[in-house]
């Protein structure tokens, strides 16, 4: 880095160097809070309409417990109207989802309605899915 620094211009040395801390901080940063997901046991991350590669404003949750998830689809609507996300009806969920989170709807539900990634959306049963 020193190195680097030395073969920029003197003026820019400055800018450099804030550029490279500001850098390094928000890595810190992002790795702290996703160690703070990781403690609280489960984390939950929005999958956008462009990396399901879907252009019908489809967008998925996954819902993450160490290396096990549970991936649940949705539908974006048009603001105000809140978005809606998909999960298994009761009566089918122990049939669709794998066996680590059969028995734990209640729980899984509670956490996506209670989280800020997941908690704009209106959650809906559907066995559709």
């Amino acid at each position: 880095m020193a190195a680097l620094v030395y073969w920029v211009r003197p003026e820019a040395r400055g800018l450099f160097v804030a550029l490279a801390l500001l850098t390094a901080g928000a890595a810190i940063f992002g790795m702290v809070v996703f160690a703070l997901h990781r403690l609280r046991g489960y984390w939950i991350e929005y999958v956008s309409p462009g990396l399901l590669r879907n252009e019908d404003g489809d967008f998925a949750v996954v819902y993450h417990e160490g290396s096990r998830q549970l991936m649940l689809l949705g539908v974006q609507r048009p603001k105000p109207e809140a978005d809606i996300l998909f999960v298994p009806p009761e009566e089918t969920w122990g049939r669709r989802v794998e066996p680590w989170a059969r028995s734990r709807r209640a729980q899984i539900v509670d956490r996506l309605l209670h989280d800020r990634v997941a908690s704009h959306c209106e959650i809906r049963s559907s066995s559709l899915l």
